[in-house]
């Protein structure tokens, strides 16, 4: 019977819904990957019973820095087996991000290949990567540019697990500029057009972001079958003690009882920090000594911290 790692194996898995969305977000990802392999080799039967060699997947992202997917990544390389799945990332920032030692110490390859402005080099050496790799599966998380491993493995029978997590694929950085900005949302269309023909899986991490993605971008006559939901879990921490929470609360001077509201997420638009001050607004007319603790980074919190003179931000780090 599979256990709860929170409570250190003491109850099982089904019971503990702090690891459940984990555990069901490890099976889904298998199943999935499984399904874009068995698709293209027809090799069902043989990984069923074991008989054939081990999976391999590489996992395409910016950078293993602090984030939602590269915490679940992590999640994947702490409770999948090696000998089951062995899975890698490829990162196309200009590095490979805080949390990749801990990749590695999980037994993953950590590679860098840097995107340029001239795209053709990431094409060749992503397609170098995936033929000396020998990896079976390719799943990209690379939203607007997830048309170039697309491109990369034409012809490889290499299957695409293409999987979106945000509707807007708009920039966070300078091109988001005027003129840019247009360019670049019609870049968007292009290869996420191009990926919604070409992938093998697609997933979104909601039915919305689904449905926004194929009403917005998918091509007249396709169809959704190709369309999968996943919810990304990870594991949570032990849950905080009384005396943890009231030190908490004493380290930033307020009163051992104070309601407090912490949100986790980048300052970029797709978390909607304007939206999230509003309605912290509402809660303060009811709940008038409530605090609002922002923790993050990103380009767009000077602009929250302005818009908030009155709320405390912590940097993640």
């Amino acid at each position: 019977m599979l256990k709860c790692r929170v409570s250190h194996g003491r109850q099982s898995l089904n019971s503990c819904q702090l690891c459940w969305n984990s555990w069901n977000a490890v099976h889904s990802h298998i199943q999935y990957v499984l399904a874009a392999f068995e698709k293209t080799s027809g090799e069902e039967c043989l990984f069923r019973c074991g008989v054939a060699r081990m999976l391999r997947v590489l996992h395409l992202v910016t950078t293993l820095g602090r984030g939602g997917i590269e915490r679940w990544l992590l999640s994947m390389l702490e409770q999948i087996p090696r000998t089951e799945c062995a899975m890698d990332i490829c990162c196309k920032g200009n590095s490979t991000g805080t949390y990749a030692a801990r990749a590695r110490e999980l037994g993953a390859t950590v590679h860098l290949r840097p995107l340029r402005v001239a795209q053709i080099g990431f094409i060749k050496t992503l397609r170098q990567l995936v033929q000396t790799g020998d990896y079976n599966v390719v799943h990209s998380h690379l939203h607007a540019y997830s048309g170039l491993p697309v491109i990369a493995c034409r012809n490889l029978g290499i299957p695409i697990v293409t999987s979106f997590h945000v509707t807007d694929l708009a920039s966070d950085g300078w091109l988001r500029r005027p003129v840019l900005r247009q360019v670049r949302t019609i870049y968007a269309k292009v290869n996420v057009r191009h990926v919604i023909r070409r992938s093998r899986i697609l997933t979104g991490c909601s039915q919305g972001v689904v449905d926004s993605i194929q009403r917005s971008y998918a091509p007249r006559g396709t169809t959704g079958d190709a369309w999968r939901v996943i919810y990304y879990g990870t594991d949570l921490p032990p849950l905080a003690s009384n005396q943890d929470r009231r030190e908490f609360r004493r380290s930033f001077g307020w009163p051992e009882d104070t309601p407090v509201i912490v949100h986790v997420g980048r300052f970029v638009p797709q978390k909607n920090h304007a939206g999230l001050l509003k309605i912290f607004e509402a809660i303060r007319r009811r709940v008038a000594c409530a605090k609002l603790l922002l923790v993050g980074g990103g380009p767009l919190r000077p602009d929250v911290e302005s818009a908030s003179p009155r709320f405390s931000t912590v940097d993640s780090t």
